[in-house]
């Protein structure tokens, strides 16, 4: 399992308000089972420029490669600008804004097959932030997205960007609770000699008080695909009509013994309009418990330990597989 957490220091800062901080992580995981191994090293690099009294610039680049092969990439890279009760717009790769509520049950970090599916960063993006509604409601926060079309050429469609938009809210309700929902749509989905638009939902809660952390979602998705170049699931993807996401966690911190284990709950089911020739047939995708626990040696060194307990009996995709990994984290 990857820990993708990160400490900024900040490397650079003159008189002028301009200031550079460089955070990052290197993460190393051994799977039990397999024997297999898996290192990745991820750097980011944050700046901000004082514009004027009233306007702050801001740029992002995160960077990663994993060391056991040749996969360089550029996770993140987007610049924009910061005004005090107006919000931030910036433009550039970013998440899309059904990631923050996915976020909240870890579904972007525990699964780690998530690769096989929408992508939860992408190019193009235009997004607004605001917090406190124009600081008029404390505690309401939304955020818009406009999705810009690629012009990138590309053999295979399911590859590009295409035009759409994208709308997020969370209200702190006080107490440490905290609910939230987002809702995603671009101008076409996956399916040959077909244009239908991919709607895409989610809506969570979150809990956080002291050391305890909880947390749930659930999520929609109609004309959504699988993004892979496996034959089998390309077949799939002609057949999928919808896509439904659950997950919860719970998590708690001891201080004395430094550990935080967590015990989370996905299942990912996919509702296809022919499959065996029965319509609106619903089948399980994904279905797991994912037991986790993390020793914190310093603010920096973490381990972790976690054990994926499959609940499903078949599953032609190749996630019906139980599997322990053992990780090593260092921040800076």
């Amino acid at each position: 399992m990857l820990i993708n957490i990160a400490v900024s220091s900040e490397i650079y800062n003159n008189k002028s308000g301009s200031i550079i901080n460089l955070c990052g992580n290197i993460n190393t995981c051994l799977n039990a089972k397999t024997g297999g191994s898996n290192s990745k090293i991820t750097i980011g690099i944050n700046g901000k420029t004082k514009i004027n009294k009233n306007i702050t610039g801001l740029s992002y680049l995160e960077f990663s490669s994993k060391t056991n092969g040749n996969e360089n990439l550029y996770n993140l890279a987007h610049i924009g600008i910061k005004v005090p009760k107006i919000g931030i717009i910036n433009y550039g790769k970013n998440y899309i804004l059904l990631h923050n509520i996915n976020s909240w049950v870890n579904l972007s970090v525990s699964r780690k097959y998530e690769k096989n599916y929408v992508d939860e960063i992408s190019k193009n993006l235009l997004t607004y932030t605001n917090d406190s509604f124009f600081n008029l409601i404390d505690g309401l926060n939304f955020s818009l997205q406009y999705v810009g079309k690629s012009q990138t050429k590309t053999k295979d469609d399911i590859f590009k960007n295409h035009e759409g938009f994208g709308i997020y809210a969370d209200y702190n309700i006080g107490h440490g609770l905290i609910i939230g929902g987002a809702y995603s749509e671009l101008d076409k989905s996956y399916k040959e000699h077909e244009s239908k638009n991919f709607r895409s939902w989610n809506g969570g809660a979150k809990y956080e008080a002291k050391n305890l952390y909880f947390a749930a979602m659930y999520g929609e998705s109609k004309n959504r695909f699988l993004k892979t170049n496996d034959d089998y699931i390309k077949q799939l993807n002609k057949e999928i009509n919808g896509i439904k996401d659950f997950g919860f966690m719970i998590q708690y911190f001891f201080d004395n013994l430094h550990l935080k284990p967590s015990v989370s709950y996905m299942k990912k089911k996919e509702k296809s309009q022919y499959q065996h020739n029965n319509k609106n047939k619903e089948k399980d995708l994904e279905k797991f418990i994912l037991i986790n626990t993390m020793y914190f040696f310093n603010k920096d060194l973490t381990a972790v330990l976690d054990y994926k307990l499959n609940l499903l009996n078949d599953n032609n995709i190749g996630l019906d597989r139980n599997s322990i990994n053992f990780g090593i984290g260092y921040r800076f």
